[in-house]
């Protein structure tokens, strides 16, 4: 990775946070994965238009939640604005990076071969 300057910018090493939030995004992209293979079988039924549907549906709203918050920062500014850092904070670390495709990919595996009915028991 290049940083403005040209120089080889250095990942920083996973701290406890790091390690925390990799956990947590890890879980997340298990859940992920089995929803993508839910969907996947069920675009393979007599009621595919509802797997359409639902994609689109959020599509929608996700590119309205976003047009929503630039409008919002753009004419509600409030409070101070931060000045311009010069020195560019150490890329993130690689395991943090990687742990929503890893997890994405576990769980539509565990869902490929029906093994997440345990992981979506654990939910209420």
């Amino acid at each position: 990775m290049q940083s403005n300057s040209g120089q080889k910018m250095r990942r920083r090493a996973m701290g406890p946070g790091d390690w925390f939030n990799a956990a947590a995004i890890l879980a997340i992209g298990i859940f992920l994965g089995i929803a993508a293979h839910g969907m996947m079988s069920l675009a393979g039924t007599d009621f595919w238009p509802s797997a359409v549907f639902t994609v689109v549906i959020f599509a929608v709203l996700f590119t309205g939640v976003l047009t929503l918050d630039k409008l919002t920062d753009k004419f509600f500014q409030e409070g101070i604005r931060p000045a311009k850092k010069e020195r560019e904070a150490a890329a993130r670390p690689i395991g943090l990076l990687l742990s929503l495709p890893f997890g994405a990919v576990i769980g539509f595996v565990l869902a490929w071969f029906d093994l997440a009915t345990p992981i979506l028991d654990i939910l209420p």
